[in-house]
């Protein structure tokens, strides 16, 4: 026989970030220009705070594929850029809503550090001369390739690069235009001063450009060319974790209530007493033993159980009255002790909170670390299907409260306000943020944008179907959706901005038309919709055509009842079926629910986070066990059980017990017949079950991520610096430590969790993550460096990959200077920037930048703007860092390019032919036959296609060929194999 074949070695995985997305978020102290730097981004003038995102056109191969072929539908690789709120020291100890941005950095594969720009008296026309004489340290002084790296290259004959046009591309395209910037400061804080505590959230707009469209021109016609939605681009939506056939409830519920919520309820619950205890003693005199894990696991499974046998007050329970006294719940624990622990029940150092009306107040800061946490948990764990639904829910609450809200229609009217994305066909809560309401008195602007903004930002560019209600209708939104590759449906206002009037079903229209007719009107996707029902009904839609060849019907009721089929949109049918994933998520969290009365708000969110976990453990559990009957009712149940797990904490008489009683010793002598339950005594690895293949990888394994660290280089009276003076040196320092530190904690509570389970329990499963743990636990808390300037093998990677630490993200440094500094290449802390980095990020690249210079070339125009760099002698820097970024996380392009559609994939460098061709079908990936590829330069140096076929320079490429950037591919596939797979699975 010969040898078998040596098996390839599989490349190490990266570290940092899901899959091949290029999400960037800046970073940096408050008032460094980050806002600015974002703005020239986006062409916008967007509220930094709100999170939104932009898209940017990095590649000019694209551009010319799509001018030679001029196809029908043109889809871009898009780069997503958020701005994240200004973070100051002690934000790993919640100081300044630090653990919500910490958050959304994790969130995030790539972060722009900055390092502060005159930008405000750069805009208004001011003079930068004060800075002068002070700019000392000269580029010219470093290495030629040092020069080159930072963006001061030469500029070419023509006065612009090839991205440079992309951006310009960009900044034409209706579809992703936004507002101008107004001629001040990108977020408009004038009226608010640094340090008076206030959210920025809900700050009015600031003055726009006079002369200018804030929105481009709809063009709305009668021709519509039928064009699909592209097929949905997620691989295995569903639950990312496996489980085995007989696990537990409590196995599903603990993937999302993990060991972390535990530790924080028992610590934090324990410290609020000594808190308290200690500044009022004579009202704290009650004997306290200090709550336990086991304990705290047991109130919870109270709570779950208070939610199902429901009793107005919590003393109800523990009465003698045999009519209301509930024997499961007392024996359990002791009435004093359940009441001791709802006092003094906390998830958060009431210490390290700011004051109303000092910089860094949270209204939710007593929750809002476990909220986030919940969030981590359940995007972690599962991945949504094509169809999601946005909506508002309530979380009742009337007593005095500065956000409460009010909805007319809602089943509860008065309560808290959160805004959610849920699957639609299960209602699997995805994605949730509280609405803390308007500040100081001013509305916030783009509400309805910002909303969807926030809960859609890791879903771009596969496709999904989005449906919402019309508060957050908005064409234009539609058309930004779109770019990002969500496709939407929804009902609109008629009297929304850029809403065709054509299809305003007026009274005198409405005489001439029947029910069931409709009006339409298309924009490329974009469909306008009115349609008379019993009144009239308008939607907006990229997902459906106007119209389809078998006219599509809803039912509905006609005399004494009978149902008759009425003509309708084909968006119509589908918004019915899909629009209620949050009803249906808000149904089933509401039919047992743990909410109890109390005058402390944040109870009742965490009695919305701990219904989220339920709800969403039971559909993971139906959806790994298909054949599972199991209703959510036994569910809940069966998690109580086992969270008491047969305990209890009522004192005894006698000889303490010195273990805790088993469930079976609880019940089996009670007389009654017991089935035995199986329990899950054999487990998977943790990262070991995860082994689905994606592009190439395990879904485990994660790319890296570029950080971009953005530091204020520039001194100015106009800009308040948050520690008092520029030092962009002792800026860095600040936030490297502060990423550090949150680092530090995080795993300081894991491995104290797992020390647990794994020594003292015995867990030799998972020991192996123990020790890498440990390791890098030692090397971020001992040797106190960022995970990535480790050296980490290939099974520490997996388990770093599995807590996605901000530190092992690379980081690219953006210094921002003055305009005068960045056109000479002079500044006084250009030198000490690059000794920091060199000593402290080796090999790290640093891209000197001017955010008044860019600023003023999007107000300029592009035109005027190269005839102003002409003059001066520089250029814009923001396609080398739009570049730079996309090479440090190792992505590359390919392109399917014809008459009908050109589009560029994104992929990790090394991807082999049959895993970039499952980038975009599953199908193309599992019926691989072969590759036609032809490099772009060669396609572009011949003219065509033929050309390049007869100079023998088309290759056909089987299932070992690894894509190489701008590579253009046919692939060929057996269309069967999909379906063979799953007839073989049957």
């Amino acid at each position: 026989m010969p040898p078998k074949k040596k098996e390839e070695e599989k490349p190490t995985p990266l570290m940092g970030r899901f899959g091949t997305s290029l999400k960037c978020g800046i970073v940096g102290l408050p008032n460094v220009g980050k806002s600015t730097f974002f703005n020239v981004l986006t062409k916008s003038a967007a509220a930094a705070e709100n999170f939104p995102f932009c898209t940017i056109v990095p590649d000019v191969r694209w551009d010319f594929l799509c001018d030679y072929h001029k196809p029908a539908s043109k889809v871009p690789a898009f780069l997503h850029v958020t701005d994240i709120a200004g973070l100051v020291q002690g934000a790993h100890e919640g100081q300044g809503l630090g653990n919500a941005f910490l958050s959304h950095i994790w969130a995030c594969d790539a972060i722009f550090h900055m390092i502060p720009e005159v930008i405000r008296k750069c805009v208004r026309g001011g003079s930068d001369d004060e800075n002068s004489d002070e700019s000392e340290g000269d580029i010219s002084e470093w290495s030629e390739e040092s020069e080159e790296d930072l963006g001061y290259e030469e500029r070419e004959a023509s006065g612009s690069s090839e991205h440079n046009s992309d951006a310009s591309e960009v900044e034409n395209d209706p579809a992703r235009s936004r507002s101008p910037l107004q001629s001040r400061r990108g977020r408009g804080r004038g009226a608010v001063r640094r340090g008076d505590g206030r959210n920025r959230r809900g700050i009015a707009p600031v003055n726009r450009a006079r002369g200018r469209d804030v929105n481009p021109p709809f063009n709305w016609n009668s021709t519509y060319q039928a064009q699909a939605p592209p097929p949905f681009n997620e691989p295995y939506p569903g639950p990312m974790s496996r489980f085995q056939n007989n696990a537990q409830e409590k196995v599903y519920f603990e993937h999302l209530f993990d060991d972390e919520m535990w530790e924080m309820i028992v610590s934090e619950t324990n410290r609020y007493h000594e808190q308290q205890k200690a500044s009022d003693p004579d009202h704290h005199k009650t004997q306290w033993q200090p709550v336990t894990k086991g304990e705290g696991q047991a109130f919870v499974g109270i709570l779950i159980l208070m939610g199902i046998i429901r009793l107005p007050r919590f003393l109800m329970y523990w009465e003698s009255d045999q009519l209301t006294h509930q024997e499961s719940i007392a024996n359990i624990m002791p009435r004093t002790r359940f009441f001791q622990i709802w006092r003094y029940f906390h998830l958060a150092d009431n210490s390290k909170a700011a004051a109303p009306g000092m910089e860094g107040y949270d209204k939710v800061y007593r929750v809002r670390k476990f909220l986030s946490v919940v969030s981590r948990n359940v995007e972690r764990e599962y991945r949504l299907s094509r169809d999601i639904s946005i909506d508002e829910t309530m979380v009742p609450h009337k007593g005095r409260l500065s956000f409460k809200q009010y909805i007319k229609n809602k089943p509860t009217r008065w309560g808290i306000k959160l805004w959610v994305l849920c699957e639609a066909e299960t209602g699997y809560v995805y994605r949730f943020q509280v609405y803390l309401g308007k500040q100081e008195g001013n509305p916030e602007t783009s509400l309805a944008r910002r909303v969807v903004r926030d809960l859609t930002i890791t879903e771009h560019d596969r496709n999904h179907h989005l449906y919402m209600d019309n508060f957050y209708c908005d064409p234009y939104l539609f058309k930004e959706l779109l770019g990002k590759n969500i496709f939407a449906c929804r009902t609109v206002r008629p009297n929304r901005k850029g809403f065709p009037n054509v299809t305003v079903i007026t009274k005198a229209r409405q005489r001439n038309m029947s029910r069931g007719e409709y009006l339409w009107r298309c924009d490329g996707h974009l469909v306008a919709m009115g349609w008379l029902d019993k009144r009239p009904v308008y939607l907006l839609s990229t997902v459906h055509p106007p119209s389809t060849d078998v006219p599509t019907t809803i039912p509905r009721r006609e005399g004494r009842g009978q149902r008759q089929p009425l003509p309708c949109p084909p968006a119509q049918v589908d918004y019915q079926k899909f629009m209620g994933g949050v009803d249906l998520a808000d149904q089933m969290l509401k039919s047992f629910s743990v909410i109890r009365k109390s005058h402390k708000a944040w109870k009742k969110l965490f009695g919305y986070g701990l219904e989220v976990c339920l709800l969403n453990s039971f559909i993971i559990m139906r959806k790994a066990n298909p054949a599972s009957k199991q209703q959510f009712l036994r569910f809940r149940i069966n998690i109580a059980r086992q969270l008491i797990a047969g305990q209890s904490f009522r004192s005894r008489i006698g000889r303490r017990i010195s273990q805790q009683l088993s469930e079976v010793d609880t019940l089996r002598l009670n007389g009654k017949y017991h089935p035995l339950e199986f329990t899950d005594s054999r487990r998977d690895c943790v990262v070991c079950a995860k082994v689905v293949k994606v592009q190439g990888l395990h879904r485990n394994e994660r790319s890296k991520s570029a950080v971009q660290c953005e530091v204020c280089a520039f001194e100015g009276e106009d800009v308040t610096h948050v520690e008092g003076d520029v030092n962009p040196v002792r800026d860095l320092e600040i936030i490297s430590e502060e990423l550090r530190k949150k680092d530090e904690e995080y795993l300081k509570d894991k491995v104290n969790n797992m020390d647990k389970t794994v020594v003292r329990g015995g867990d030799k499963k998972r020991l192996g993550e123990f020790e890498s743990l440990k390791k890098i636990y030692h090397w971020v808390s001992e040797e106190k460096k960022h995970v990535r300037f480790g050296t980490w093998a290939t099974n520490e990677i997996e388990v770093l990959n599995k807590h996605l630490l901000l530190t092992s993200k690379p980081v690219i440094y953006l210094v921002n200077l003055s305009e005068k500094d960045y056109i000479r290449k002079k500044n006084k802390w250009l030198a000490k920037i690059k000794e920091w980095v060199d000593s402290n990020d080796s090999g790290a690249v640093i891209i000197p930048l001017s955010g008044a210079l860019e600023y003023k070339l999007v107000e300029l125009g592009p035109e005027e703007g190269e005839k102003y760099l002409k003059e001066v002698g520089t250029q814009s820097v923001l396609a080398k860092i739009i570049t730079t970024g996309f090479k440090a996380l190792q992505l590359q392009y390919f392109f399917t390019a014809g008459k009908d559609e050109v589009k560029a994939w994104t992929i990790l460098k090394g991807t082999k032919a049959p895993q970039a061709a499952g980038k975009i079908h599953t199908d193309f990936e599992k019926g691989f036959i072969m590759a036609e590829v032809m490099k772009f330069d060669d396609f572009k140096e011949l003219g065509s296609e033929s050309a390049v076929k007869a100079a023998g320079k088309y290759k056909q490429e089987g299932k070992n060929y690894v894509v190489n950037d701008g590579d253009i591919i046919f692939f060929k596939f057996n269309a069967g194999a999909g379906l063979t797979e799953k007839k073989k699975a049957k």
